[in-house]
């Protein structure tokens, strides 16, 4: 019995000693600068403050499907509430009128407008001679259930000639869902401050397990999803309203699917854009995955942020305008009597 209790408190002492340590240590890289201070709202890097900048916040709607839009107070939306100058519902006669449906990631996060492709498209098809307007629709959140509802709500009364829908792989996610997870990220946030005040050591060890259990569940989350008959389903039904309405309006619709900017070389989300191709041929909507183009590239040198996979940055935009510029023209999907512009983009 002695043994057994000399054993106990010698086996307590040395994690007490190796705890000691390690909070001595995590507290020292702090000092230095290495480590941040987790009892604080992580410092914001000048990269982040730009993104920051650039960013444009959201308010409720009473349509579910949506469940947030742009604030139209903000300077650079517009009163239809997307990104953009005033535009008119008729279009200018002889301008070749494209809408953008999608998420944050058409919306061009954290840049700004001028860096966002759909911009880069507009002037890329005018330098090549085309007369274009290029509408951008897009929200930060929005999945497949949004873009069904914005078409209906917004997009077509403006009538364009060619819609372009971005298929991003959190797509089948409902806005509502989205914005439930985006809590999520925040309130595990606030934990490791709350844990920080009683040991910095404790505060980084749930630092680094959110870090990496966080990137294993969603690797996990999205491979069962796009395994799932039900998301198919979901998939299937959402692009098919969307080629319905479109078709019955005469305006042509388009998908481009964007990868996450993970390891390209070898990407695990392979399946999730089989799904798409599948669908999308089944439905005969034409489309083009951005991941042939991309992949040329080190996906995190395409990065918004280091850690952002969802996102591309300046460089990922220029890239997808060039190639979506280049496809509608492969796909014939410009008809010939647009009058010939040169005009910057608006």
């Amino acid at each position: 019995m002695k043994r057994i209790l000399t054993n106990s408190l010698i086996t307590l002492s040395t994690l007490a000693l190796l705890f000691f340590l390690g909070e001595g240590t995590i507290r020292l890289l702090q000092v230095s600068g290495k480590l941040p201070n987790y009892s604080k709202p992580l410092p914001i890097s000048g990269q982040q403050a730009q993104i920051n900048a650039n960013l444009v916040p959201l308010r409720k709607v009473t349509d579910k499907r949506l469940f947030v839009e742009f604030d139209p107070k903000h300077p650079s939306i517009n009163t239809f509430g997307f990104r953009g100058p005033e535009p008119s519902l008729a279009k200018t006669p002889g301008t070749f009128r494209i809408a953008i449906i999608g998420d944050s990631v058409a919306f061009g996060f954290g840049l700004t407008r001028e860096e966002s492709f759909p911009y880069l498209l507009e002037k890329h098809l005018r330098q090549q001679g085309t007369a274009t307007e290029v509408l951008n629709f897009s929200v930060s959140g929005y999945g497949l259930e949004a873009y069904e509802a914005l078409y209906d709500t917004k997009v077509r009364q403006f009538q364009p000639d060619l819609v372009i829908v971005t298929c991003i792989l959190n797509d089948p996610m409902p806005t509502e869902a989205m914005f439930h997870a985006i809590g999520g990220i925040m309130q595990q946030e606030a934990k490791i401050r709350r844990i920080a005040k009683t040991s910095q050591l404790a505060a980084w060890l749930t630092f680094q397990w959110q870090h990496v259990s966080g990137k294993l569940i969603t690797a996990f989350q999205h491979q069962s999803i796009y395994t799932s008959t039900e998301t198919r389903q979901l998939i299937q039904g959402h692009l098919q309203h969307l080629k319905t309405q479109s078709s019955d309006a005469k305006q042509p619709l388009v998908a481009f699917i964007f990868p996450y900017f993970t390891n390209f070389a070898d990407y695990e989300m392979q399946d999730a854009h089989a799904v798409y191709h599948s669908i999308l041929t089944d439905l005969g909507i034409p489309f083009h995955d951005l991941l042939t183009e991309y992949s040329a590239y080190n996906a995190q040198e395409l990065r918004l942020s280091p850690t952002d996979t969802t996102h591309p940055n300046a460089q990922g935009h220029i890239i997808a305008a060039a190639v979506i510029a280049e496809q509608i023209k492969m796909m014939a999907l410009i008809p010939d009597g647009f009058s010939q512009s040169n005009t910057p983009a608006n």
